[in-house]
């Protein structure tokens, strides 16, 4: 039996008992009753408390647009769903085993606290955020490397719960050395698109805003103008992005400096006489400029030469420190629920508000109840990140079965079944290094920092050949042919796929000699569960048929690995 057949047979083998499962009632707060307004939220509520009311709200809307909810979610398909949205890789072997085999009612609650508390949720967060601010810049490109002190400050950020509005804050209104300030990494990163970029960038991010469609002219699908796009970009106008010169060999160095200047002001473009533009918060009033219009000679940028900016006079206000306090206040209509947005469709595989990053009067909010409750308990309880995790993990809504029922097949806005989706390049990467052992390969004969110098570059392939298409953000993927051809043909996936002194197949061969006992670890391994005993009556059949050979338990491993159970998130 060749390799091609085996993985035909035993992906619909694995298929066919994925969808039959029976999906059993598994121990989590029950929802209470529809309520018809909105609870309140409040300082310091248990966040099982506020997960029910959220189901409250979400059941509510069910039986308006009469779906049935899918069944909960088997144990497995919780654990596995939760570490890899929590820590950004699949469980171990062991994990599986412990939380399958434990009978706590209230395991759950208990594992997605653990999962925060893991110095994984810090690194997965780290690079989540890098990906979403930063992919595609020319700080990943230049700093190589030097990259340190940016992931050095995400990974702080997250492994000290930093809160939510003191985080987006520092990176605003960060100043100073790139290699001393890792905040400054998101303004460096958009260094070429000045102002209007950064301006686009902190309200996509920031606010769930696409203020940039008013940036050529007046938008045609909302009311934004072009006066509250360049009234934004303002804020950043005296923004400058330098490269830092060594003084001894007056060469370019790697890293960057931040520093606003005492002038400048921002012009729409194509104006004559040019029309200069006050600084402006999104629906407010112009802020006046101190001393009045500018007279100073206009000039073009040599990067931006179809723009006009004005020199102005110097004032010294530091408009981008306004900025970043008036986005991260509490009275900011959009920040809160900007947050709370992103956070509940990275969970759920949609927000309340689709896509995530424009809130607009033509674009409502699926459920408007739940995500007003959401955002105030956040905002209640310090823009606290893990706190939010910690509520969306225990709703009935996240914790669904994958499996539609009759009425819900095709809900993508209700949030009545679990979601479905490809495993991320950093999510497929770890969840790889931990079926296959590479690292332990790598690890023979390395020192620590050299070891993790080549993840870093292994994972950066992952990312630039699973990369997004042009325009689409950092964090978003979905699934690619060369996924595919990298599976088949990378030699360190296939090596670490066999049986070796190192590789993790190798290390169940060593350690288990039963047959059921093997195939109990590959399938933990793999696919964070035990096999059903159809897939283990099949299995063992093949495996004595071919006289319990290595290749055979090979070829069946590297089904696993390949089936679509491994690859998606589900």
């Amino acid at each position: 039996m060749n390799r091609t057949t085996l993985f035909a047979l035993s992906s619909a083998t694995a298929l066919a008992a994925f969808i039959a499962l029976s999906w059993p009632q598994t121990t989590t707060a029950e929802p209470k009753k529809p309520a018809t307004n909105a609870p309140k939220a409040k300082k310091g509520s248990q966040e099982t408390e506020v997960a029910s009311q959220l189901d409250a709200l979400i059941s509510a809307e069910w039986a308006k647009q009469k779906l049935e909810a899918s069944d909960l979610s088997e144990d497995s398909e919780f654990l596995r769903r939760a570490t890899l949205d929590i820590t950004g890789q699949i469980p171990t072997a062991d994990d599986a085993r412990a939380f399958l085999m434990n009978n706590d009612p209230d395991k759950r609650r208990k594992k997605i606290d653990e999962l925060l508390e893991s110095p994984l949720y810090a690194e997965h967060w780290s690079f989540t955020w890098s990906q979403r601010l930063l992919a595609g810049s020319k700080l990943l490109q230049v700093a190589g490397d030097r990259g340190g002190a940016y992931k050095q400050w995400f990974r702080e950020s997250f492994a000290s719960n930093m809160p939510y509005n003191k985080f987006v804050h520092s990176i605003v209104s960060a100043e100073g050395d790139s290699d001393s300030n890792g905040a400054t990494a998101w303004l460096v990163s958009l260094q070429d698109a000045g102002e209007a970029g950064m301006a686009a960038s902190a309200s996509r991010n920031f606010l769930g805003v696409q203020i940039q469609c008013a940036q050529c002219h007046d938008s045609k699908v909302s009311d934004w103008k072009m006066p509250d796009f360049w009234g934004m970009a303002a804020f950043f106008a005296r923004t400058r992005v330098r490269r830092i010169i060594d003084p001894e060999t007056k060469m370019p160095k790697g890293a960057f400096e931040i520093i606003d200047m005492p002038r400048g002001e921002v012009a729409i473009p194509e104006t004559s006489p040019p029309q200069v533009v006050d600084p402006r918060f999104l629906e407010g009033k112009p802020i006046p400029r101190v001393g009045g219009t500018p007279k100073s000679k206009e000039f073009k940028n040599p990067k931006n030469p179809e723009r006009t900016f004005i020199g102005g006079p110097a004032d010294g206000v530091e408009r981008r420190k306004d900025f970043a306090t008036w986005l991260t206040a509490d009275d900011n209509k959009w920040f809160g629920k900007a947050a709370t947005n992103w956070y509940w469709g990275h969970f759920l595989g949609a927000g309340f508000v689709e896509p995530l990053d424009d809130f607009d009067i033509t674009n409502p909010p699926s459920n408007p109840a739940a995500l007003d409750y959401l955002t105030a308990d956040f905002k209640a309880n310090g823009y606290d990140l893990k706190r939010m995790i910690r509520v969306i993990c225990n709703t009935k809504a996240y914790q669904l079965s994958s499996k539609p029922s009759a009425t819900n097949a095709k809900d993508d806005r209700y949030y009545s079944h679990g979601k479905l989706e490809h495993l991320t390049p950093d999510q497929m990467f770890y969840s790889l290094m931990g079926v296959t052992g590479i690292e332990n390969s790598l690890a023979r004969g390395m020192d620590r920092d050299r070891v993790e110098m080549l993840k870093q570059r292994f994972l950066a392939g992952f990312v630039f050949l699973f990369g997004n298409d042009e325009g689409e953000s950092g964090d978003a993927f979905n699934g690619t042919i060369p996924q595919a051809l990298l599976f088949m043909n990378n030699p360190q996936i296939q090596a670490g796929l066999k049986v070796g002194p190192s590789t993790t197949l190798g290390k169940i061969l060593q350690k288990y000699e039963a047959v059921d006992a093997r195939l109990d670890e590959m399938y933990l391994s793999a696919l964070g569960r035990f096999p059903t005993d159809t897939e283990k009556k099949y299995f063992t059949s093949v495996i004595n048929k071919y006289q319990n050979s290595k290749l055979i338990y090979e070829d069946v491993y590297w089904a696993l690995v390949n089936s679509s159970e491994f690859q998606f998130n589900h």
